[in-house]
């Protein structure tokens, strides 16, 4: 079974990536943001391939609205969401208002923006996903913000993403896996209070400050051949995987404090070249350090565990 899906994903990319290379010399055709809102209001999927959108698209502004909780409502998204090299001019957000009150957004099926080129800020602050989410490939030229987004679908694809301003991702919710290898952030990123299970982060380049500070990782986490060109923040999270900081690059500070390691935890041939905080931090086995360049030294907590009998 497991090999079925993966022929059927390794499929998918290459019908996308070959339709994107065909179409490459087409110019793309314009459309506006309320066609995308009349479509789902129909209840049709939406599937719009290299097309620029000239306006502002408010996910909140479809016409199926509920009242979620005093002084909160939701719009109700019920189709699956493709788009794969289009260009958005304008905003895209996620969260509205309609007569004072807020309004967020549900999207009951897979949400996907493959490919995709947002001129504008991109918001999706507390979406509710049941399906998977996919941005990868996309560029995200303003303000990008997934706060509180929580997604119920096995897959969260940020591969090769590019952030030109400001990420943000703070108390995001993920169920499932999260990918986002050879992701550039070129400002900020803030990914304070995630949760997820298993979390690739290999060939990352974070060149402002990173922090994953308070979240909690169910499965691996991977942070291989990471480049982190200012302070780096991993504090007060749990790791109950196994966890990988190796082969990478630290110009700034990097904090561990507080931090729970109940996996495995590697930090092989990686340079630390400012401080290494790992105040109260508690590893269950002592880190792999093998070819490591530190800046002073750092001290380790390893847990200890106390043998005893109990009588009757």
């Amino acid at each position: 079974m497991s090999r079925i899906l993966s022929f059927v994903s390794l499929t998918l990319v290459f019908l996308l990536t070959a339709c994107g290379q065909a179409q490459s010399g087409v110019s793309k055709k314009e459309m506006k943001a309320s066609e995308i809102i009349k479509l789902i209001n129909k209840g049709k999927d939406v599937h719009l391939n290299d097309r620029i959108i000239v306006d502002d698209l408010d996910f909140s502004s479809v016409k199926d609205l509920s009242v979620a909780s005093v002084g909160k409502m939701e719009s109700h998204v019920g189709v699956n969401l493709f788009f794969s090299n289009c260009v958005f001019l304008g905003n895209v957000t996620a969260i509205g208002e309609y007569r004072k009150l807020l309004v967020y957004t549900s999207f009951s099926k897979n949400v996907t923006f493959f490919d995709c080129d947002f001129r504008g800020n991109l918001t999706m602050d507390y979406a509710d996903v049941y399906g998977t989410v996919e941005f990868s490939r996309s560029a995200f030229r303003g303000e990008t913000s997934f706060n509180n987004i929580y997604v119920r679908g096995n897959r969260f694809g940020f591969l090769e993403v590019e952030a030109e301003r400001n990420f943000s991702m703070v108390d995001a919710d993920i169920r499932g896996n999260a990918n986002f290898m050879n992701a550039k952030f070129d400002s900020t990123a803030n990914f304070l209070g995630m949760r997820v299970n298993k979390l690739q982060c290999s060939n990352v380049v974070f060149s402002g400050n990173v922090d994953f500070s308070n979240s909690f990782f169910n499965g691996d986490v991977l942070f291989n051949y990471v480049e982190y060109g200012a302070n780096a923040q991993f504090s007060f999270s749990k790791y109950y995987g196994n966890t990988d900081f190796m082969h990478s690059v630290y110009t700034g500070s990097v904090s561990y404090e507080r931090s729970s390691f109940y996996g495995g935890v590697r930090w092989n041939k990686s340079t630390y070249t400012s401080t290494v905080e790992t105040k109260d931090a508690t590893f269950l086995s002592l880190p792999d350090t093998t070819g490591v360049s530190l800046n002073g030294k750092v001290d380790i907590d390893v847990a200890n565990f106390i043998k005893t009998n109990i009588n009757k």
